[in-house]
């Protein structure tokens, strides 16, 4: 047998070092430190406190009520109002999405210094009446934070821009259903800020980016059991 020359050991020692490393998981990605930043969650759920004033204005149901489950439900999630938010000059979206008898959920993206981030939140059950008054039940079951990819920030800009998002009214001004779900959509750039709520709508363009921001959430949402809607 002929003897294993060093050209030949150092071969198999390059083969056994590159076979050790790709039976390893490649570790995960660092977070992004800016996603730490936190903004003012208001110590009440006056829709004032979430809402520019007046907001609802055509729309008397939302104005007079459920502004007011719209802003207890996002306090309810220690999330903050988008008023600090567009002080703060971040750009950033949410979706908050209530639904009548499942857990209601928010999901925020928005971009920092060092690149973007997200934050998905679900409450543990649906608020309840007793003798048609409110009690305060529902509380924070879900809470997760991560980096979020260039690519699927690209990719929501991309569904909010053929939403035509921004020039869309507040409110569509259509009869609302005793159940459903409200989908309420924010944006902030700058100190430019908007707001679209629309009731359990069923297809286009404004539904397909507030679902992508649930698709990036990871929360789980089963459509076969009813809980998309």
């Amino acid at each position: 047998m002929k003897p294993i020359t060093p050209s030949i050991t150092l071969s198999l020692v390059i083969i056994a070092s590159v076979a050790a490393c790709s039976s390893h998981t490649a570790p995960a990605p660092e977070p992004i430190s800016c996603c730490a930043s936190t903004f003012t969650v208001p110590t009440n759920n006056q829709p004032a406190s979430y809402f520019p004033a007046g907001i609802f204005h055509t729309d008397e149901v939302r104005e007079k009520g459920l502004a007011t489950w719209y802003s207890r439900s996002l306090q309810e999630m220690a999330e903050p109002s988008f008023q600090s938010i567009v002080a703060a000059k971040v750009e950033s979206y949410r979706f908050l999405w209530l639904r009548s008898f499942h857990p209601g959920i928010a999901v925020r993206i928005w971009k920092c210094s060092l690149g973007y981030c997200l934050t998905a939140k679900q409450l543990d059950s649906v608020d309840s009446y007793v003798d048609g008054k409110f009690v305060p039940s529902a509380k924070l079951a879900v809470n997760n934070s991560r980096p979020l990819s260039a690519d699927d920030w690209d990719r929501f800009l991309s569904l909010l821009d053929r939403s035509y998002f921004w020039s869309l009214p507040t409110v569509d001004g259509g009869p609302m259903a005793n159940d459903g779900a409200e989908w309420l959509l924010e944006g902030a750039i700058g100190s430019k800020y908007h707001l679209v709520d629309r009731q359990s709508p069923q297809t286009g363009d404004y539904r397909d980016a507030c679902l992508y921001l649930l698709k990036l959430s990871e929360l789980k949402v089963d459509a076969s059991k009813g809980e998309l809607y």
